[in-house]
């Protein structure tokens, strides 16, 4: 680790609340940080409480997926950048903080690669 730390924002909301609130967390910086990668270690480090959702960390169940900065985005892809703000996709149904209900069936024309583009 590089001693140099990144904070971003997370939503986080409990099943049953109406409205959710964002938390700033401070992560250490490391070469390769991923956004999955920072949510673990807020969930293992720092808050034992946060819900988030991955599986397989190579872009293929899609069960990451995630808003990042107003985008739907596979956070065990994306590297984390300071200031980002992280939110669950708006249209499933809410579980908990990160965690939504994706359905029976996860097809994958219903879920959306990375909107990054190079610019």
């Amino acid at each position: 680790m590089s001693g140099r730390t990144l904070r971003i924002k997370v939503h986080r909301q409990d099943a049953g609340e109406t409205e959710g609130r964002l938390e700033e967390y401070t992560v250490p910086h490391w070469e390769g940080i991923k956004i999955l990668d920072a949510l673990r270690y807020i969930q293992e480090e720092i808050d034992h409480s946060l819900a988030v959702r991955w599986s397989c960390r190579i872009e293929d169940c899609r069960t990451c997926q995630m808003l990042v900065n107003g985008k739907s985005m596979l956070s065990c892809q994306i590297p984390l950048e300071d200031g980002m703000v992280i939110e669950p996709i708006p249209r499933f149904r809410l579980i908990r903080d990160l965690v939504v209900e994706f359905g029976e069936k996860m097809d994958a024309t219903e879920y959306s690669k990375n909107e990054f583009t190079d610019s």
